[in-house]
């Protein structure tokens, strides 16, 4: 095929498809003309049945049909226009007479047995009282409630002897020198905290977030198992249960230190 043929078919695929994009353009405006049409008459059928209901608005009720049929063999618009004319009226609607026909229908609910009375008192018009009714009386005596004053005094004060302790025994183990005997360290004579499992470090829970993360961080700084070893781990005695027992009683105090934090 020469030059001026390949040129003719290379209109000829142009020509095809501007008409093709004629078409396709042209398709558009058609469907947005019908669907703009379409809306238009929806919008006019719908103002002109506006329209027309206004004139049946007190037959409003119509929708509500088996519910309101009576069985009576006249026509369910009858039923509605008289229900109309009741509320109208003041009357009780058809509604609430069949509400009020279907409760005096409804079966009465069975008598409760009468729980069984106690036993009459004695003559003297005392009940007689069991051998532990006093103990339980004594008992169940409320107690007084607890000072927070005085549960924040105690906490400070348990923490500031538990520093103590702490402080004692790094003087102890700082003074130690090589030409004296060595020292032990016995776990009843370890700065235990005194406080509870949950809270052992007597920490305030309600305090700022800051202030209780940095105080159980020095205390886990202090009770870390690897720390305390490297510490006061030559000092313990060389017993592998007395050590274990010791060891123990350490991560089981940072583990709970770990969980608070």
């Amino acid at each position: 095929m020469d030059l001026d043929g390949l040129l003719r078919e290379a209109e000829r695929d142009e020509l095809c498809r501007q008409a093709a994009k004629e078409d396709r353009l042209l398709a558009a405006v058609a469907e947005a003309r019908r669907k703009r049409e379409e809306l238009d008459w929806r919008r006019q059928l719908f103002e002109t049945m506006g329209q027309e209901d206004d004139d049946y608005c007190r037959f409003e009720s119509h929708q509500d049909l088996e519910s309101s049929d009576t069985g009576r063999p006249d026509s369910w618009m009858d039923d509605i226009a008289a229900q109309a004319e009741a509320r109208t009226a003041g009357a009780p609607s058809m509604s609430q007479i069949l509400a009020q026909q279907a409760e005096a229908a409804r079966p009465l609910p069975e008598p409760k047995p009468k729980p069984q009375s106690d036993p009459e008192p004695p003559p003297s018009g005392k009940r007689p009282r069991s051998a532990g009714s006093s103990e339980q009386a004594e008992g169940s005596q409320p107690t007084a409630p607890e000072d927070p004053e005085a549960a924040a005094e105690a906490r400070l004060e348990a923490r500031r002897q538990d520093e103590a302790k702490w402080k004692q025994l790094e003087a102890k183990v700082a003074a130690v020198s090589d030409n004296e005997p060595p020292l032990r360290l016995w776990e009843a004579e370890l700065p235990w905290p005194s406080g509870t499992a949950e809270n052992p470090l007597n920490v305030d829970a309600s305090g700022h977030p800051k202030v209780v993360r940095s105080q159980l961080r020095a205390g886990l700084l202090r009770w870390h198992p690897d720390k305390f070893e490297q510490r006061f781990g030559r000092f313990l005695p060389v017993d592998e249960k007395v050590r274990s027992s010791i060891f123990g009683r350490v991560k089981a105090l940072a583990q709970q230190l770990t969980r608070l934090m």
